[in-house]
């Protein structure tokens, strides 16, 4: 696989078009780059192929200009604060970078109050939440009203739990 530097991705939020736009092509190595924003800071997880791992001192002289944080497969390598803090309808959260969520803030939050929106409409009773992710739209739909009337039940990989 070759990586190939995008300049602009057309469903990405404007801070991760300014870094893609600004970043310079990676000087090593490299599996893949995620980057995520919450319109504020913009993080990313870096991705090392199995040969060649990813020199911390290398990836911080290469992102510090561009990246509040980052992490290297897995692990927070500039700051502890690799994470993003956001509200969407309603609910905070707290995502990592290697957390799957949606990459345009602004057009999530629509997403998820039209889904909030026509889900409570039917009025369901229960609702089962199978291997969604970080719970952006679950969480949103467990604060809607009337949430005393319905039993949900989130679950991912690794957590089981009910909120009521």
């Amino acid at each position: 696989h070759q990586a190939i530097p995008i300049k602009h991705c057309g469903i990405a939020d404007a801070l991760i078009n300014k870094v893609l736009k600004e970043l310079p092509p990676c000087p090593f190595p490299l599996q893949s780059i995620e980057l995520r924003s919450n319109g504020e800071k913009v993080i990313a997880q870096l991705n090392s192929t199995k040969r060649h791992p990813i020199a911390h001192k290398k990836a911080l002289a290469w992102l510090s200009p561009y990246i509040d944080a980052f992490c290297i497969d897995k692990h927070m390598a500039r700051s502890k604060h690799a994470h993003l803090d956001f509200q969407v309808a309603g609910v905070h959260h707290r995502f990592h970078a290697q957390s799957f969520f949606q990459v345009n803030s602004e057009v999530n939050e629509l997403l998820v109050q039209h889904i909030v929106k026509e889900v409570t409409a039917l009025q369901p009773k229960h609702i089962l939440d199978v291997y969604a992710g970080a719970g952006n739209i679950a969480l949103a739909l467990a604060k809607a009203p009337p949430h005393e009337q319905r039993t949900f039940w989130p679950y991912s990989l690794f957590h089981y739990y009910p909120i009521r």
